[in-house]
C-alpha cells in the first residue's frame, strides 16, 4: 500500500509541476504576439467568415483594398510586413491586375472588414470637380 500512495503523490506532484511549468512558459511565448482578423483577397461583395491569425514578428494587422480605376472591387485582411504598411502595389488576381492599397493598425483584431463608403468618395470627387 505505501508504494501506491507514493505513486499517487508522485503523479500528483508531477502533474502539478508540469502544469505550473506550462503556465510559466506559455505566457512568455505569447507576449508581443499580435492577433489579427484574416480573410484572403477576394471580391468585396463575397462574404468571408473571418478567421483569426497570429502575426509573426515585424508584422501588423492590415486591411487591403483592390482597385480597378476608381472602383473598389477586392478586399482582404491579415498580417502584413511593417515595410508594406500604408503602401500601394500592383497585384494579379484571377488573370487581371489590380492596384492594392494597404492600411495597418497595431491592436489585436483592429483590422476590421475593409469597406469604403462609396457615397463619401463620390461626394469628395464632386467637390474636387466643383472647386
Amino acid at each position: 500500500m505505501p508504494a501506491n500512495i507514493v505513486d499517487v503523490h508522485l503523479s500528483t506532484w508531477h502533474l502539478t509541476s508540469t502544469l505550473l511549468l506550462f503556465a510559466l512558459i506559455f505566457p512568455a511565448s505569447t507576449v508581443g504576439t499580435l492577433l489579427c482578423n484574416f480573410c484572403p483577397l477576394m471580391p468585396k461583395n463575397v462574404p468571408c467568415s473571418t478567421l483569426n491569425t497570429e502575426c509573426p514578428p515585424n508584422h501588423r494587422c492590415a486591411s487591403s483594398w483592390g482597385w480597378q480605376g476608381f472602383r473598389h472591387v477586392l478586399s482582404s485582411q491579415g498580417c502584413l510586413d511593417i515595410k508594406l504598411c500604408n503602401s500601394q502595389e500592383m497585384v494579379r488576381y484571377r488573370g487581371q491586375y489590380y492596384d492594392l492599397t494597404h492600411s495597418c493598425c497595431c491592436g489585436n483584431k483592429c483590422n476590421l472588414t475593409p469597406r469604403v463608403n462609396t457615397s463619401l468618395i463620390a461626394f469628395l470627387l464632386l467637390l474636387r470637380f466643383v472647386a
